[in-house]
């Protein structure tokens, strides 16, 4: 009985584990998705918001949410995207990890034409998206990376979007 109990316990609690999603992908944001109806938030990053502004190494703005997206768009395009769900959020959308098909020569992750890549870390990687410390530690070498060769928005000025809702936040007070 308490192995019943216990496999019911976990099914209940877990039941977006092992949940895969595929199919076109609207792009929301530098960070969010959406499959059909269903929005989907890249497990493990975290992106500029889209009216967050930023600054470029000649100390110009610009939009780096905007930015974000972009980058992501140019990832993703109209290609399908395949997601393994990691969590489902109180919101009703998903944290997924997500693939797609790569049309570069090579990714900084390193896959090449034709093979799957991890969106998510393909955005920090190339510096448009920071690591989610408080999601996940699996971006974080590839944050630290990117930083130190000063690619994307590292080449710049550019306030992690976390501190950047606070602070806007708090003015909105």
């Amino acid at each position: 009985m308490f192995r019943i109990l216990l496999a019911i316990l976990i099914a209940v609690t877990f039941p977006a584990a092992a949940e895969t999603l595929s199919g076109q992908a609207t792009i929301i944001d530098g960070d969010t998705v959406t499959v059909g109806e269903t929005t989907i938030h890249l497990h493990g990053i975290d992106a500029p918001e889209m009216d967050q502004f930023c600054s470029d190494k000649k100390g110009k703005r610009f939009n780096c949410g905007h930015a974000a997206m972009r980058r992501l768009f140019l990832y993703i395009g109209a290609d399908p995207l395949d997601c393994s769900v990691k969590a489902r959020n109180e919101d009703g959308s998903l944290a997924a990890t997500c693939r797609v098909k790569s049309y570069f020569r090579h990714t900084e992750n390193g896959a090449t034409r034709g093979e799957k890549f991890d969106v998510a870390l393909e955005m920090v990687l190339t510096g448009h998206a920071f690591a989610a410390r408080a999601q996940a530690s699996d971006y974080i070498g590839a944050e630290e990376r990117a930083q130190g060769k000063g690619m994307g928005f590292w080449k710049g000025r550019i306030e992690p979007p976390w501190k950047w809702r606070d602070r806007t936040k708090d003015a909105r007070k």
